[in-house]
């Protein structure tokens, strides 16, 4: 079951207004700061599916639930209503045999209330509830749509059993894997929807003894070994299970080793019992909430380990929080990215990052600098050596010698009429251009006017290659405007107020060096 957008209010630093994610697609990345809220919201969907493990046979089984709820579960712990709304895709391949109201038909909606130690769960059909909010549990009433007024639950309405099919093929499609895996510690949850890696070991040797399980084994060792030697850059001979383990045969020097898991390192482990599980449960349909699958990963391991979700995983969504700027790179069309941020005592926010500026600001959020690897900060376009001798000097001598080339910026000549075959973010007319911002994402560009008189700078007559930089900007800042930052905060155009850059080298200086 795939979800197009949720709702949530009231849930720990989620407050009454709540936080609204729309445009959920296969893959969906919420990225941000510790402390932000990115975690909070498996942690509500975990509890709706822990809390449905208490309720009634029938019907009504998901009406009304008696949970009691810890205060530090609500919004500034009040002990306020806890609310959801959850849309389904209309494009969702894996629509319910045996219901009604299907989803591509009508708008299908999951409604989730929690209050006074009751949770209510309910389907929405075209917004109307179908089963009657303020009916009992002993007097169940459902909507008749060729009525318009809720009558008696019986058979006969259409939707009758539709409320529970909805909600036990959404709950048992979720599946929580703790950012904490190894399969060497014990686990106090018995949850079988929720994975921490302490049982893995005991699915895989089922499998392994198993004869009528004996093709999955087969496939599942296969499956492995290409997946594990594309991570680990190595060459694995053979995957076997014995005595309770999991042993690689990796082929290094003259003689193969035969390496247990736990002698593989923390990260490897986690990869393995990661990718066990998700293959076990690949002919599944399942909403997977993967929180930080970095941990112990080098970047490079974990770009690898998210192509392999991506492309041999397909069944599956997921919903994935994560510190790591590296996965940005890596979004498909079918991928979505989400921004959470928090300040001081105010609740969470959530923000699409569906433009450059929201991904730059995503970056800026993370404290991400390209600095860090080892590449300048900003990039200054100018148009020959000339304009670089001298910029070097004004800002040596304006940071106190603070700013250097080479860290804090660098220089790239495009020669004048060359800038022509540039451009920002692509180009309606002519796609065959170089893209600035490809190459960092703080620029400058500086551009001699060529104007031949303070009327012609006045009037804005620059060169059509000037002037199409400086329209570009400004399309640009209109589109995108409106998030936390502008374009004018990634990308500086510096029009010479003279007819060059060496106008703004005094007359009797610029004369006296000459003569020296």
């Amino acid at each position: 079951m795939k979800m197009k957008s949720f709702k949530i209010s009231g849930w720990r630093s989620f407050d009454s207004n709540g936080v609204s994610v729309d445009g959920l697609k296969r893959v969906n990345l919420f990225i941000g700061q510790n402390n932000t809220g990115k975690s909070n919201i498996s942690k509500f969907f975990m509890s709706i599916r822990m809390a449905a493990e208490n309720s009634s046979n029938g019907n009504g089984k998901y009406h009304k639930i008696n949970h009691v709820q810890d205060k530090s579960n609500t919004w500034g712990w009040a002990g306020g209503d806890i609310c959801a709304e959850v849309t389904l895709d209309k494009d969702d391949t894996a629509t319910l045999p045996n219901v009604h109201f299907k989803v591509g038909d009508v708008d299908i909606g999951l409604g989730v209330l929690f209050s006074g130690n009751e949770y209510m769960l309910s389907v929405k059909i075209n917004g109307t509830n179908l089963l009657d909010p303020d009916s009992k549990n002993s007097s169940l009433r459902i909507y008749d749509f060729s009525e318009e007024e809720y009558t008696d639950l019986t058979e006969d309405v259409p939707g009758y059993s539709d409320t529970p099919k909805y909600w036990d093929t959404l709950l048992d499609s979720l599946v929580f894997v703790d950012p904490v895996r190894h399969f060497q510690r014990g686990s106090e949850n018995r949850l079988a929807y929720y994975f921490d890696g302490a049982n893995i070991l005991t699915e895989i040797d089922k499998i392994s003894k198993t004869d009528s399980s004996r093709p999955v084994w087969l496939q599942f060792k296969k499956k492995m070994k290409s997946w594990l030697e594309n991570i680990l850059n190595e060459d694995i001979e053979q995957i076997e299970f014995a005595d309770g383990e999991l042993r690689l045969q990796l082929n290094r020097g003259e003689t193969p080793i035969l390496a247990k898991l736990s002698e593989l390192g923390t990260g490897v482990s986690q990869v393995v019992m990661l990718l066990s599980h998700l293959y076990l449960n690949k002919d599944k349909v399942l909403n997977v909430f993967l929180e930080e699958p970095e941990s112990n990963l080098h970047p490079e391991a974990l770009i690898k380990l998210i192509k392999i979700i991506n492309d041999d995983l397909g069944r599956h969504n997921f919903f994935i929080t994560t510190h790591s700027s590296c996965l940005i790179d890596q979004a498909k069309d079918d991928w979505s990215i989400y921004q959470v941020s928090r300040k001081l005592a105010e609740p969470s926010k959530i923000s699409p990052c569906t433009t450059f500026l929201r991904k730059y600001n995503l970056l800026d959020d993370l404290g991400v600098r390209p600095s860090q690897l080892l590449q300048a900060n900003l990039i200054i376009w100018v148009e020959g050596p000339s304009d670089r001798i001298y910029i070097n000097k004004w800002i040596h001598e304006f940071s106190g010698g603070e700013y250097q080339e080479g860290l804090h910026f660098s220089y790239v000549y495009y020669g004048g009429s060359n800038l022509s075959g540039f451009s920002l973010l692509g180009d309606e007319e002519i796609d065959d251009r170089v893209d600035i911002f490809k190459t960092s994402r703080y620029v400058a560009i500086v551009c001699d006017s060529d104007c031949s008189s303070e009327s012609d700078w006045n009037s804005g007559e620059f060169k059509s290659r000037v002037d199409h930089i400086k329209q570009k900007i400004k399309s640009l800042g209109e589109v995108d405007g409106g998030g936390a930052r502008h374009v004018d905060d990634y990308v500086m155009l510096w029009i010479t107020n003279g007819r060059e850059i060496e106008n703004y080298i005094p007359d009797n200086l610029f004369r006296g060096a000459l003569l020296d």
